[in-house]
Formats: C-alpha cells, structure tokens, sequence
C-alpha cells in the first residue's frame, strides 16, 4: 500500500477511538462519528492500493495475531459442534483469511463482517453491503440472516467482546441464559466500572482466553 497510509490511518485512530470508548458521549452523536470513521476509512484503504493479494501477504507475515488460548477455544467449540458467530466492526476479508491459516475456520463457525468490494484486478472499491462498525451491531440482527438457523433452537449464549456496546449484538435473539465476558484493555480499563454494571465477567490487560477456555471445558 502506499507509504501515506499508516500515518492517514492513525490520524484517523487517534481522532475517532478517544470518541468510541467514553462512555460519557451519548450513544447517537457516537454513531454519527463511527459513521464518519468508516467510511473515511474504506476511501483510504481504496486509495491507497488494498488489493486481494495483499490481504492474503497480510496473513502469511503474521501481522494478525489470535489472542493466547484462542485455537484451543476454536477446538473446544468444533468438537462440541457448539455454533460460533463471529460479528466484527474489522475486515472480513482479514478475518476468513486468518482463520483458514490456522485451519480454523470450521463448519461450526459463521462471520458476519465487513467484506471488500473488489474490481475485475482484485482491487478495492469499497465494502459490500452496509458498514459494520463498533455502535452499530445491533442493527444486524441474527435473526435476519442465514446464520440464525444454526442458533434457532439454542437458549444458552456466551458473549464475549471488548467495546460497551456489543451487548446490542443479542438484540432479536430469545435466550434464556446468557454469560457476558468483555475483555478491557489498558486504555478501556479506566472505565471498569461502567462495564461492572452490564457484565458478568471481566478480563483485564486484554488478558487471554484461560477463564473461557476452562468455563467451556466444565460445561457438558
């Protein structure tokens, strides 16, 4: 990609992250912003040469890495056939890559993401479909796409996330038990206690998946 991208990127980190993750800004001038950040993003990302090729180099260089514990937890749910749906504001291109890499992305698993929009060349135009981003997960209901089949007749749900919002991501969903686990890093832990408040367990320095690996391996 272009040597301007970086620094673009992070002048757009820097100006809209601060925004996602106060939780003294009303929720509807935040999405508004997050709006704002992903769609001057893709524009980005399509000008400055993202291609189909460079999301596979992406992922051979290692340049994602799963959080400790994570393969273990993607076998634990294939073995058990437990459904995994994975609903990300991140690129699903990325994601899907990633996963086959690790020999990962099994029958049991479902992304709902945002997905590039490519030219006849493998270049980026955009993204398919309505933009996934931090605020706004509750707006793509499960129950309104293909993955709800592989949920419908379950009542359980483990949630497991790391923005204050992704709790909308059950909306739509009749459960009778749900466990929430959000995963705070350094600079989402000044806020714990609002997290406190909505979440049953929480994870610290953007720990690994040792709690939810053991939590899984006890449920039968």
């Amino acid at each position: 990609m272009t040597k301007a991208y970086p620094k673009k990127a992070f002048e757009l980190h820097d100006k809209y992250r601060p925004i996602e993750i106060d939780p003294k800004i009303p929720k509807a001038e935040k999405l508004l912003k997050m709006e704002e950040w992903w769609s001057t993003h893709i524009t980005l990302i399509a000008k400055s040469g993202m291609t189909k090729s460079l999301i596979t180099k992406i992922n051979n260089d290692k340049n994602i890495q799963l959080r400790e514990g994570a393969r273990e937890f993607f076998k634990i749910l294939a073995n058990k056939k437990v459904p995994l749906l994975i609903m990300s504001a991140a690129l699903g291109d990325l994601i899907d890559e990633m996963l086959k890499q690790e020999s990962a992305l099994t029958p049991n698993i479902q992304v709902i993401s945002n997905y590039f929009d490519f030219d006849a060349n493998g270049n980026v135009k955009g993204y398919k479909g309505k933009i996934i981003h931090a605020l706004n997960k509750n707006e793509f209901e499960i129950i309104n796409t293909p993955h709800y089949d592989s949920i419908k007749d379950r009542h359980n749900i483990l949630l497991l996330d790391d923005s204050f919002y992704d709790l909308d991501m059950v909306e739509g969903i009749k459960y009778k038990t749900l466990i929430s686990i959000a995963f705070l890093s350094p600079e989402t832990e000044k806020d714990i206690e609002h997290f406190k408040k909505k979440y049953n367990v929480i994870v610290l320095n953007d720990g690994n998946m040792g709690f939810v690996n053991s939590l899984l391996t006890d449920i039968n």
